[in-house]
């Protein structure tokens, strides 16, 4: 079974037994222990990979409403230069988190041996 996250970030979820170094046997409905094992990485990094994938659609959304909001914010200033550069600071913070968010993003393939995606 598929679940789609904000319709573009899927993650493959399906009730399963799973078991544990110890050999006792769980139940799981966040990940499917079957294909865990196929990739040769464990069940942390496919948690790890829907958790930064989640955060990364967040910060998307993010960032197109702050620009937005600041895109707005300027075009109606009327002539008010305090509001103008509201809107542009509101613009200007909104690249500056997706700059650091992609440099997170790039840190984080190169800390984690082998890439996490």
């Amino acid at each position: 079974m598929q679940i789609a996250i904000l319709g573009f970030l899927s993650a493959g979820v399906q009730a399963a037994t799973c078991y544990g170094a110890d050999g006792k046997p769980y139940e799981t409905s966040v990940i499917d222990c079957s294909t865990a094992g196929d990739t040769g990485k464990g069940l942390i990094w496919e948690v790890l990979t829907i958790a930064v994938n989640f955060l990364a659609a967040g910060v998307g959304i993010a960032v197109v409403a702050g620009i937005v909001f600041g895109a707005v914010t300027y075009a109606s200033a009327g002539g008010n230069a305090d509001q103008a550069k509201k809107g542009i600071s509101f613009v200007t913070n909104a690249v500056i988190a997706l700059v650091l968010f992609i440099f997170m993003y790039a840190i984080i393939n190169f800390l984690v041996p082998g890439g996490l995606f």
